[in-house]
């Protein structure tokens, strides 16, 4: 275990617990200020996690980027840009195909209604999460398409009050930026994202990098270790990516900044906002905390593998949790806000 920086005896603690109850799983935290200087380097692992949930902020800073180029804007319906056996389908409600009316802006912030196609099974068959835990496969962008129109719509797109959060909506927006760029969506991160910030710990994972898959800690189940090379490839702009914990911050921070989309939208990302979680609101495609009891967001985005990637838009801190093992993604929130409280304390 390495620990560059711990700045206070209650963040100490923190730490302790997590290794007590997660240390086969090798968590990690990094935490930095506003400048980038690290406050809390804590890692259990040299190797890069599964970022998992994650990588859909990486999507996110891509779809933006299309918008500034005119090659679509939050409004268009997806109709104008994915060809209408893929969208026909899609979301039916109450018998009625309402899929035409899903919008770039219903994808991104988990409001389409579409089925999760990697949670959804019927009875007496296994979802894409089970057969990933228990047994690795592998499946392509028609077959998970296949398992969401087997099921009604959640609701109508862009119904009131209403979030639904789907894997499938980040898949077709992997679709989407294919088509609008031309490049697929490893090329894409390489290009707009890992190569210009520097990232050389950041890449999509894909079947070409099998050989690679024991550089990357696996998530647990409770005492088992999932080992799902051909499930994580599976993924693509819905939650591929792999980074070390410095990597994953630098991201976040440039995000932020508006080093990779017209800084406009950090404002249009936080509108919209929806209840997710107890404590955590969907905005455009941000997941939205308040710091320390006040009305201060946090943003970013947790994921039920015991990730976490957090900005505190007050002091520009910035953090990153991986515990490598399936929680409820409250506590990967609850946990590194806290610890990120303890720090600025």
């Amino acid at each position: 275990m390495t620990q560059t920086f711990v700045s206070s005896p209650k963040v100490s603690r923190d730490l302790a617990v997590l290794e007590r109850r997660f240390g086969e799983a090798k968590p990690s935290v990094y935490i930095t200020d506003q400048s980038g200087t690290a406050l809390v380097d804590w890692s259990m692992s040299p190797l890069r996690a599964p970022l998992a949930g994650i990588s859909k902020l990486y999507t996110l800073a891509m779809v933006l980027r299309e918008c500034d180029r005119g090659a679509m804007s939050l409004d268009t319906p997806i109709t104008d840009l994915l060809d209408s056996d893929t969208v026909g389908g899609l979301c039916v409600v109450r018998g009625k195909d309402l899929s035409h009316t899903i919008t770039v802006a219903h994808l991104i912030g988990h409001q389409s209604g579409i089925r999760d196609y990697y949670r959804s099974n019927a009875k007496g068959t296994l979802s894409f999460e089970e057969h990933s835990r228990d047994r690795d496969r592998a499946w392509s962008a028609d077959q998970a398409l296949e398992i969401a129109k087997h099921y009604p719509g959640l609701f109508a797109p862009g119904a009131k009050k209403k979030v639904g959060y789907s894997h499938t909506n980040y898949l077709l927006l992997g679709l989407i930026l294919s088509d609008s760029t031309g490049m697929s969506f490893e090329q894409l991160i390489n290009l707009r994202i890992s190569g210009p910030l520097g990232l050389k710990a950041t890449s999509v994972f894909t079947p070409s990098s099998y050989d690679t898959y024991f550089s990357t800690l696996p998530v647990r189940m409770g005492s088992k270790s999932i080992r799902a090379p051909r499930s994580l490839a599976s993924f693509g702009a819905a939650g591929s990516l792999v980074a070390t914990a410095k990597d994953a911050v630098s991201f976040m921070r440039a995000f932020w900044a508006g080093k990779l989309f017209d800084p406009s939208w950090l404002e249009v990302l936080q509108t919209n906002q929806r209840k997710y979680l107890e404590g955590v609101r969907m905005g455009m495609g941000l997941m939205i905390g308040t710091r320390n009891n006040t009305k201060t967001p946090i943003v970013g985005h947790i994921e039920s593998s015991g990730t976490a990637l957090l900005l505190d838009t007050y002091t520009g801190m910035t953090g990153f949790l991986a515990l490598n093992t399936a929680e409820k993604r409250a506590y990967s929130y609850e946990t590194l806000a806290r610890i990120m409280g303890r720090v600025s304390d």
